[in-house]
């Protein structure tokens, strides 16, 4: 799950809440119509999709809010843990969908029924497949599903995904304040990127497959610096990479060269924004980076 998915899954959550709700508020009726009935209320229309693959989107969420807020994600991983929620919504969905089947065929066979002794089998065939106990609530096949667990569990999990996504998103503006220089030659920037890529194609020393990753790096480098706002956290981070590479097989120094200037240019400018009173003025070169 990426952090741009995060709303959509609180959005399907939300869904599925308003549908079990409202299956609890009208249990009774359920005792007798059975199951499948629900999935004609417009609430089911608008949880069905979000049914599918929830405890996927849920795993991902758990290993998401690991990496924004690791207070989130305990609690997260703990809900998740103990009330059976994915595994509940799974189980509903499922029977839900059996109950619906079954209604269908129950209603086929009392049409194609011919004498009142098959209406009555069918009748009762119905009513024996639809497990249902007065004082224990909705039963379907062999398991209880405890709405109100899940219910509960999702009332929690709700408002604790939307904290990951303000977290990330306090996140994120806190980073950006810390690296977002204002100064920056974004041409000259380019014209290091653009000279690496000419470099790159080239050189007779690097192999196809290294030769069209490092390409790849370099103009999604070249795409992002076109941006109004680019994202200089990821152009720095791909420019080390590509010098990284470069380093390792130390068949291009001229391209290792235009990558650490265009390196220093950005940190240094970015350093001086933030820290101008603290960093003295330079007479000598940054030092290279160093390659491991």
């Amino acid at each position: 799950m990426e952090i741009h998915e995060v709303q959509g899954f609180v959005d399907s959550m939300k869904a599925i809440e308003s549908f079990l709700s409202e299956l609890a508020a009208r249990e009774s009726e359920l005792r007798y119509s059975g199951l499948g009935g629900s999935k004609l209320w417009e609430s089911y229309e608008d949880a069905k999709d979000s049914f599918e693959g929830f405890d996927r989107h849920l795993y991902e969420l758990i290993r998401l809010s690991r990496f924004v807020d690791k207070d989130l994600y305990k609690r997260i991983s703990d809900i998740a843990a103990s009330s059976g929620i994915a595994e509940g919504i799974t189980q509903i969905s499922v029977s839900v969908r059996i109950s619906e089947i079954r209604r269908e065929r129950d209603i086929a066979f009392r049409k194609a029924a011919t004498s009142l002794l098959d209406i009555f089998v069918a009748v009762s065939a119905s009513i024996l497949k639809t497990s249902i106990v007065k004082d224990r609530g909705i039963f379907f096949t062999d398991f209880d599903v405890s709405l109100s667990e899940i219910l509960v569990g999702l009332s929690r999990l709700i408002p604790l995904t939307e904290e990951v996504l303000q977290a990330y998103n306090k996140k994120k503006l806190g980073d950006d304040e810390v690296f977002k220089p204002a100064n920056i030659d974004i041409d000259s920037i380019h014209l290091y990127v653009q000279n690496t890529i000419g470099i790159v194609k080239e050189n007779p020393g690097l192999g196809p497959d290294t030769k069209e990753k490092l390409l790849e790096y370099l103009e999604d480098i070249r795409l992002e610096l076109a941006k109004e706002t680019p994202k200089w956290k990821t152009i720095v981070g791909a420019l080390v990479i590509v010098s990284t590479i470069l380093g390792g097989l130390a068949v291009a120094p001229q391209a290792i060269e235009n990558i650490q200037n265009a390196v220093t240019e950005i940190l240094g400018t970015s350093i001086e924004k933030r820290y101008p009173h603290s960093v003295p003025e330079r007479e000598t070169a940054l030092p290279n980076l160093i390659m491991t």
